[in-house]
């Protein structure tokens, strides 16, 4: 074999380069000083918080424009019990003595703060070290060293650590941060201060997480390699529900990690009903069609497909509908007329607040005919127990006669409306009874066929689909189920912003069922639009854990600010490497590779990306 000759482009970094080898460097100023074409200066870090945050040492390591030196020495047991206990006393003691409120508010802090570490080392025999941190910022001029410096102190400070400039030590400070010199021993006594290592070595971006909820599956390897153990369903302090969110563009790996995560739940015994809009879940509904546990439905229709939008079923309530329902009992038809006006919205935009009345109107004499009013239970009722489209078309032909004669030309218009899903073209999909079966484990709408469809047709039915499955998620608090929300974008219609709010309401409803509601969608922007904000928003917030795969232009703007990304986290996920992505589980953020055995690959067919 012959040996080839690679060569690489390596972009220049001239901040490292300058560090190493300045051009010159003048250190006239206190509190600044010149290296080459730089204004830099050099802070160290006096204070940290008495409680870190995971991760906190990427917001400091990750600012652009800076470099950050950490030394640490290790202290014996003997040498920090007796340093604490000098700082708790000489804290009390000048606690006591000042008049100045504020310097005895901060003093005793400072005591209490150290007195609680002591006891950490003592209960959890946590190991304490000296850590001294300095910062070097470095500007290209002024106004760029000014702006820096400011988000520095900023960024800093929001952590919880107290900074200071090192005035007249400037050219200690730069030798202690040199590869070329030594630690300085100067810099070390002002800036060392004591610290649980563990809380250090925590604090730096996508660490050896050890992310194991102990049951559950394996996702793929962290940054360093080590295996990552996922439990949907495990809740704790900061992971209050079982939702997740997947984002990212075409080709990264999204739908992959899905797949993945819906066959391992269905080994679990997981009911799962996932909306498919480019069957691409067909080769592991095949897969589990042996064991007849599965099953692919048509969601344009058909004879085992139907899903009769008139049938009355539960709604996932909001907030405020909670309470009403609490404290005045909302019945199960008023709250299902609440989704019938977003279906009908969605269907028909063209509607004026005429007709929607007349509307209601209808549906309400529709509903008595079937011995369906305000008192009703509809627990029991089979499927051929509610009516259908024909059935509202039928009693709106009937009101038409009796009408009075200010309403006759929109009654008129309405009814010609509703011709269409009665009995032209649109009536496959919405009338007739209910023929879909929910006995099976996993479900398949397939919604490919629904393309050749007008933009309100495709976000009707996928809202249609959308309550089906709530019914499902609802019907059993003590059976899992995960409802997969594939291309979720196709329900935002910033004229209905309603449909958003459903899909809201069913994600923080699911926490009180064992519900888990997974939405993908490579369309971020869509769901910061103004007018849909409010409710498509928290769609993608609220799912105490996300997966980011790689992003460009508008939607990486809009997912870096939506989950406040640090400079590493949108490093990553700019980077957009195939099946790598940010996962972000409760309060823990870490990278997280994909790596799936050949076997389970094959299983999930060839269409994942």
């Amino acid at each position: 074999m012959k040996n080839k000759k690679y060569q690489f482009e390596i972009e220049e970094n001239n901040v490292i380069r300058a560090a190493i080898a300045p051009m010159g460097i003048d250190f006239r100023p206190n509190t600044r000083f010149y290296m080459g074409d730089y204004i830099c200066r050099i802070y160290a870090i006096m204070q940290y918080p008495p409680t870190q945050e995971y991760g906190w040492v990427s917001k400091i390591n990750n600012i652009a424009g800076t470099i950050v030196n950490f030394t640490s020495t290790p202290i014996t047991e003997t040498n920090i019990v007796e340093q604490l206990s000098k700082i708790i006393n000489a804290s009390r003691a000048e606690a006591e003595n000042t008049r100045d409120a504020l310097q005895r508010q901060r003093k005793t802090k400072t005591a209490d703060d150290t007195t609680r570490l002591m006891a950490r080392m003592e209960e959890n025999n946590e190991k304490i070290a000296k850590f001294c941190c300095t910062v070097m910022v470095m500007g290209n001029d002024e106004i760029d060293f000014e702006q820096k410096c400011n988000r520095v102190e900023s960024i800093i400070s929001g952590v919880g650590c107290k900074l200071r400039c090192l005035s007249r030590m400037q050219k200690d400070a730069w030798k202690h941060i040199s590869p070329s010199y030594a630690p300085v021993e100067l810099i070390g006594d002002v800036g060392n201060r004591p610290m649980p290592v563990n809380a250090f070595y925590g604090g730096f971006p996508f660490q050896n997480s050890g992310f194991n909820d102990g049951v559950g599956y394996y996702l793929g390897v962290d940054n360093d390699g080590t295996p990552i153990i996922f439990d949907l369903w495990k809740r704790d302090g900061a992971r209050t529900n079982s939702n997740i969110s997947i984002i990212g563009g075409s080709g990264k790996g999204k739908t992959t990690l899905i797949k993945h995560i819906i066959v391992s739940e269905l080994i679990r015994g997981t009911k799962v009903i996932v909306i498919d809009p480019e069957t691409e879940y067909k080769a592991i509904c095949d897969m589990f069609r042996e064991d007849g546990i599965s099953r692919w439905i048509d969601a344009c229709g058909g004879r085992n497909g139907m899903i009769n939008p008139l049938q009355v079923r539960p709604k996932p309530l909001s907030d405020e509908e909670e309470e009403e329902a609490e404290s005045k009992g909302i019945s199960e038809l008023a709250l299902h007329l609440k989704t019938l006006e977003i279906f009908f919205e969605l269907y028909l935009p063209e509607l004026t607040q005429i007709q929607k009345a007349l509307l209601t109107k209808g549906l309400i004499a529709m509903y008595e005919k079937f011995g369906i009013t305000w008192d009703t239970s509809v627990t029991f009722m089979k499927n051929t127990d509610f009516p259908v489209m024909t059935d509202l078309y039928n009693t709106l032909l009937e009101q038409r006669k009796t009408a009075e004669k200010g309403v006759t030309d929109d009654m008129d218009k309405l009814i010609l409306l509703l011709e269409n899903i009665t009995t032209g073209a649109d009536s496959f999909l919405w009338n007739g009874h209910t023929t879909m079966q929910s006995n099976a484990q996993f479900i398949v709408f397939d919604t490919q066929n629904m393309k050749i469809m007008s933009d309100a047709m495709k976000s009707t039915q996928y809202f249609n689909l959308l309550s089906w499955c709530w019914q499902q998620m609802s019907a059993d608090r003590s059976e899992k189920v995960m409802v997969v929300c594939d291309e979720a974008w196709l329900l935002i219609n910033p004229d209905v912003p309603q449909a958003m709010s459903y899909l809201r309401d069913t994600e923080k409803r699911a926490r009180k069922y064992s519900g888990a509601l997974a939405v993908a969608t490579q369309n971020v922007v869509d769901f910061l639009d103004p007018k849909v904000k409010l409710y498509a928003q928290p769609v993608l917030d609220l799912p105490s854990t996300k997966f980011i795969f790689g992003c460009e232009g508008d939607d990486l703007k809009a997912v870096s600010t939506l989950y406040n990304f640090t400079d590493a986290q949108r490093e990553l996920v700019t980077a957009g490497n195939r099946a790598e992505c940010l996962m972000k589980a409760g309060g823990r953020s870490l990278k997280l590779k994909v790596q799936l055995p050949e076997k389970r690959l094959k299983q999930l067919g060839l269409g994942g990306n």
